[in-house]
Formats: C-alpha cells, structure tokens, sequence
C-alpha cells in the first residue's frame, strides 16, 4: 500500500537469491463520492433512486462496480430478496462515469433504480472504480408500524372467511382477535 504517490524501491529477498523490486504509485482516477438517495426517510416498501457524483470529472471513460448490502434489523432474518436494483432485479451493477462527467450512470440513467423491500435494516451501497479506494454509503430501513393495505370478509356458510392483506417490516405482528357485533 503506498503512503505518497512516485516510485518506491524494494528488494525481494528468497533464501540467497536477491530480486529488484520497483512500484509505481499513482493518483486515484476517484477521489471521493457522494451518494444520495431522493426519498428520506428510507422506509419499506419503496421504489427509490441512488445518485452518485465524483469530486473530480475523469479525462476518459470510467466503469465501476456497484453493490448493494442488506443487513436486517430484525433478529432470525439475514436477507431480504426483495431488496434489489430494478431493472436487474440483482444487487450488483457496472456503472459508468463518462469523460468529463461527474455523475455515474446505469444504462444512460443517472438516477439508479432500487427496491427497498420489506424489512428493516440497513442497505449499504458500495462502489469501486480501478486504481481508486472503495467507496460506502449506509442507509437506513426504519421500522414501521404494522401496515394494512386491505381487508375483506365474505360470508361462506357456516364460516366468515376474512383476508387480510399488508406487511410487518419488523416481523413482531402476532396473534389476531376479533370482536363481532351482530346488527339490528
């Protein structure tokens, strides 16, 4: 690992036998990125957008590497695969920087794609160009209440058969109850 950039001299040494070593080191292509999201708080059930700019724009082309990783909140729940990129439906992406530009791009888009699932915890981005340090982003899932989209009840004698139809992103909802009244 070079502490400056130049030339750095070095011997290898292997039982009697002495080889010349020499390393160059050079500036990174990157360095530094900002990563932003469009929709904070981030919680479940979402489609958002990543941006990624650079500090400095790149004389030629740059491709890099992006990862997304889930860590779940909840206790028992290591993955959530619903948490992904769009489009690939995966959580790793080529994105390119192109010469004289400042933002990364998918596909020709700046604004990246992704699904936020139904879990809470964290979703760390992470990005590597060639000859640069890697570069991470965490954001946060925030718990939520309970969530319920929708509820029918549809009589089919002798029972009453109830859906109901939502998420738990923190996977704590128990047991139901129910009270009936009859009508007059």
């Amino acid at each position: 690992t070079a502490s400056a950039l130049g030339t750095e001299n070095g011997t290898l040494t292997i039982g009697t036998h002495q080889f010349p070593l020499q390393a160059q080191a050079v500036a990174p292509l990157v360095g530094n990125v900002t990563f932003s999201v469009d929709i904070q708080p981030l919680t479940s059930q979402q489609q958002a957008h990543l941006t990624i700019t650079v500090d400095n724009a790149p004389t030629a082309a740059l491709m890099g590497t992006l990862t997304m990783q889930f860590t779940s909140a909840v206790n028992g729940v290591t993955n959530d695969p619903a948490i992904a990129f769009v489009g690939p439906n995966s959580q790793n992406l080529n994105v390119t920087v192109a010469a004289g530009a400042q933002t990364a791009t998918y596909q020709g888009q700046s604004a990246i794609t992704f699904q936020t699932g139904a879990t809470a915890g964290t979703i760390t981005f992470t990005l590597q160009f060639p000859s640069s340090p890697q570069f991470t982003k965490a954001f946060s899932i925030s718990p939520t209440k309970v969530q319920i989209t929708s509820i029918t009840a549809v009589r089919q004698s002798p029972n009453l058969v109830v859906t109901i139809t939502g998420y738990d992103n923190t996977y704590s909802a128990g047991p139901l109850s129910f009270a009936f009244a009859t009508t007059t």
